[in-house]
């Protein structure tokens, strides 16, 4: 079949990559730009998690919880915070549609509210969007926050999240930029000719194109987290390469025989690209495994990662061996140095030499390759998990300084803070659970009621001094004895990331099974 199909590429090698390379094209102006629009900040937590009932039941009843949205610090050494008060003043009169809430010291002179020596005070600024609108009154708003004479600084988990968004979308711009310029001389020096080693690079292009189209056209269907497109780019590029290098050193090898260009891409096709889509398909089941977590990121990395592993297969099968027919032996065109793959047996390669030696010695080396890999698993002993937070930005990015800043002068208050969702109880019964609660080490404060009771929901609340105490918190507070007829349920990000690891953990032998 692949033969024929090599045949079949070289009898119409204009076509192929014409319609081929116009499909992904059009794959890419008419849905792949759109990408960014339609990516999404979510997807991180389980679905199926008491976090995310209790989520959903504090929204539906007092609305979403704004109150960390965007912090705003104000340093003022002379204790003059007029230049602040003025400007928050003017951010609510300008930005009516993104701000919904502003609550500062300026107008409440809340004590709680500024540092001890007066030399520091903030404003929380809630913002009117839902899920991903949230991000995005944040980016409106986000250019006048700063302007003012007042020197300030912005922290909050809407501006985490904007700076970690940032940081990873300029991470991936500066890889591609770094990685392919790299790659291309890599390959020249492997190949030794500009126009061989432009053809893993085709395919690598072609296939991040055109996987970054399919995740759009998913993400119009289902939340595809943006953390898969750091995924696409990577394995993208990395796999075009890897199964373009198979194709073209085989075409080559098949030239160097003495074949016809039609021989040669027929052969070609028949073994290197039939070892290509086989492990491309391997590649994609394996991936597959991904779908059997409850987290969307993690669902979504899946489409990523096998649009892009098929991708490569099928370009590498259809465009590169109908380049290759239209090339023949003008692939070492441009040659930047002279390859002598003929001049010598396959006996005399270093690559026949090593792995001879290697079977030589084969107890030996397999002991210590085995005792090196072991070695190198031993750091997953000290291994920590965590939630998406300001740790994962760089010790000097400003959005972390800022939040880190808010953490030490105020800690008492948190941008992320635990909560428990209390349903249908009695005002007896609700003092029971307070006192329950209300023992717990590690929280900023003695957890209590943020809002009153509405609807006969309750909402307690409280932060946790430190990130390593998340789940122990937590599950001491899923062991809380729910007085008769009254629901509880553990909630707020700290909920929210423990939850989200443990369904981790909990499918993650079943993934390895798979």
């Amino acid at each position: 079949m692949f033969e024929k199909w090599g045949r079949f590429s070289y009898a119409h090698r204009r076509l192929i990559p014409a319609i081929v390379v116009a499909a992904i094209l059009a794959l890419f102006v008419g849905f792949g730009l759109q990408l960014e629009d339609r990516m999404s900040q979510e997807g991180w937590e389980d679905p199926n998690a008491a976090s995310t009932s209790a989520a959903q039941i504090e929204e539906e009843t007092f609305g979403r919880d704004n109150s960390g949205d965007v912090i705003l610090l104000f340093h003022s050494p002379d204790e003059n915070f007029d230049a602040a008060k003025q400007h928050l003043a003017q951010l609510k009169a300008e930005y009516p549609e993104q701000i919904d809430s502003v609550t500062s010291y300026f107008d409440t002179k809340n004590p709680n509210l500024v540092n001890d020596d007066h030399s520091l005070a903030f404003a929380a600024i809630g913002l009117k969007g839902d899920d991903e609108q949230t991000l995005k009154d944040f980016r409106t708003i986000q250019g006048a926050l700063t302007d003012t004479s007042a020197p300030v600084e912005i922290a909050g988990a809407t501006a985490v999240a904007d700076a970690l968004d940032n940081g990873m979308s300029h991470d991936i711009s500066r890889a591609e930029k770094a990685a392919l310029p790299l790659v291309g001389i890599l390959l020249l020096v492997v190949f030794g000719s500009v126009v061989a080693a432009c053809m893993p690079l085709i395919v690598g292009g072609l296939s991040i194109l055109g996987s970054l189209g399919i995740l759009s056209i998913l993400a119009g269907f289902s939340q595809v987290n943006v953390f898969a497109q750091a995924v696409v780019t990577l394995l993208g590029l990395g796999l075009a390469i890897d199964y373009g290098l198979f194709m073209v050193s085989r075409f080559r090898e098949e030239l160097d025989k003495g074949r016809s260009t039609e021989e040669a891409v027929a052969t070609t096709t028949a073994t290197a690209g039939q070892t290509v889509v086989f492990s491309a398909a391997m590649v994609a089941v394996a991936l597959s495994g991904l779908f059997l977590f409850p987290q969307a990121f993690l669902k979504s990395v899946a489409y990523g990662s096998i649009s892009a592993v098929g991708l490569a297969a099928l370009l590498s099968v259809t465009v590169l061996p109908s380049i290759f027919g239209m090339l023949g032996p003008k692939i070492d065109t441009w040659s930047v140095r002279r390859t002598s793959r003929t001049a010598r047996t396959i006996e005399d390669t270093w690559w026949y030499k090593l792995p001879l030696w290697a079977m030589r010695h084969a107890r030996g080396l397999t002991i210590a390759v085995c005792g090196l890999l072991i070695a190198l698993t031993l750091p997953i002993m000290s291994i920590t998990f965590g939630g998406i937070n300001e740790s994962y930005l760089p010790p000097n990015q400003e959005t972390r300084v800022a939040q880190d800043r808010f953490n030490e002068e105020f800690p008492t208050f948190r941008t992320e803070p635990v909560k428990l969702v209390v349903e249908n109880a009695s005002n007896q019964q609700l003092v029971d659970v307070v006192m329950q609660v209300r023992g717990l080490n590690g929280l900023t404060e003695p957890m209590a009621p943020t809002t009153a009771t509405k609807d006969g929901t309750t909402v307690l609340s409280a932060g946790i001094k430190d990130r390593d105490d998340y789940a122990k918190i937590v599950h001491e507070l899923e062991q809380v004895k729910a007085p008769e007829g009254v629901n509880l349920y553990v909630g707020g990000t700290p909920a929210m990331e423990v939850e989200s690891l443990d369904a981790l953990f909990h499918k993650l032998p079943w993934m390895a099974l798979y």
